[in-house]
């Protein structure tokens, strides 16, 4: 009993413990904060507590195991929980903290708080720092324990340290749930603003998705109905909205939401001007990009080289097929780094901008087509800015 009892005490501010914080930088890492005092108070009174031998030994032993148990549930739900933490922040979602929770776990191990020789506090955190972060998500700190010195009331303070304790594993059960909704929330709206960037440009990438997921795989087995229970329906949700915006976001990658070179500036934009040799108004059907010769020229979307070498007017020029079906080409290039068949990735160089062909300077023609029909990409550049954060 007096074991379990020090179960609690040393092992209650792992609920969101150490491989929380290695998921996703400084301010990620600070997930847990308020949790290292709260827990050492706790210890120092349970071994106050486990002195007194006028309480009953069969209570305190079934109110022990119903904490345990609580413990228990605790830790098997941070299993999934931090996996959770560290999907999200792979895709760019970051918790923000207002609590100072331990930045390592302790180093050795924490023996059981006895009645004869309770451990000092001192045994159970890392450093702690306080962080001020944007308390806008609703981890807000809970009100602290009563320190060491604190005196208990109620019955020599028993139903008073078992209420505290209670409330405290009940308080870490509310943040988990904060963060669960915070993970649930953020994901739902970056997944709404990718496919409201898409369908602006008549794409519906919400469909495009579910087709590349569903591989064709059969699926079955019996019927398990999920449990009712608050935790699980939270994270479900939390699951359900990070799968579909990771499914969003590798749909995107084959849309050319990017430039092919970051930061260049447009000279000349797409449709009717004046042309630079015959002198009078003719179709633009790509966009031109100031560069100097040499500069990298990048794959805007993943996608598979349908043509690579030189091509008339063009010049040398490499020609990429998406899959959202959009053609892209990049004209005038100095020199070809890829070749036909080749599968590219988002940003992998292609080429480096020269003067072939057709070409007045060094710059970069790029053309966007669908359907064997030129398009805008200006439209393409402006859907990828507001989205640029998300993808």
């Amino acid at each position: 009993m007096l074991f379990a009892i020090g179960y609690i005490g040393a092992t209650g501010y792992l609920v969101l413990r150490d491989d929380i914080l290695r998921t996703s930088s400084e301010k990620q890492a600070q997930l847990q904060l308020t949790y290292e005092d709260r827990i050492a108070n706790l210890r120092a009174q349970i071994d106050r507590l486990t002195s007194r031998s006028v309480m009953d030994r069969a209570t305190l032993e079934e109110r022990v195991d119903s904490l345990v148990l609580r413990q228990r549930e605790l830790d098997e739900r941070h299993a999934r929980v931090s996996v959770l933490l560290a999907k999200a922040a792979d895709n760019g979602i970051t918790l923000s903290p207002t609590d100072n929770l331990p930045r390592r776990k302790p180093e050795g191990t924490l023996q059981p708080v006895t009645a004869s020789a309770p451990e000092s506090s001192d045994g159970i955190g890392g450093t702690s720092e306080p962080i001020e972060l944007d308390d806008a998500i609703g981890l807000r700190g809970s009100t602290s324990l009563p320190g060491k010195g604190a005196s208990l009331i109620l019955d020599d303070g028993r139903d008073t340290l078992f209420s505290t304790i209670t409330s405290s594993l009940d308080r870490m059960s509310d943040e988990t749930y904060s963060a669960l909704d915070i993970i649930a929330v953020s994901a739902d709206r970056d997944s709404r603003k990718i496919e409201r960037a898409a369908s602006d440009l008549g794409i519906d990438l919400a469909s495009s998705a579910e087709e590349e997921k569903d591989d064709g795989t059969g699926l079955g087995g019996p019927l398990v109905d999920i449990e009712d229970d608050e935790f699980v329906q939270r994270i479900t949700r939390a699951e359900t909205a990070l799968s579909r915006l990771e499914t969003l976001k590798t749909a995107a990658q084959g849309v050319p939401f990017r430039a092919p070179i970051e930061g260049a500036k447009v000279t000349s934009s797409f449709g009717p001007r004046l042309d630079p040799f015959i002198r009078r108004m003719a179709m633009h059907t790509g966009i031109d990009f100031r560069a100097s010769s040499g500069t990298t020229v990048k794959a805007p979307a993943s996608g598979r080289v349908t043509y690579a070498g030189r091509n008339g007017g063009y010049g040398l020029m490499v020609e990429i097929e998406h899959p959202s079906g959009i053609v892209s080409r990049f004209a005038h290039l100095r020199r070809i780094l890829v070749k036909k068949g080749d599968e590219l990735d988002v940003n992998q160089a292609l080429g480096l901008v020269g003067s072939t062909g057709r070409s007045t300077g060094p710059h970069l023609h790029y053309e966007l087509r669908f359907g064997g029909k030129a398009i805008n990409p200006r439209k393409y550049l402006n859907a990828g800015y507001r989205i640029a954060s998300v993808i």
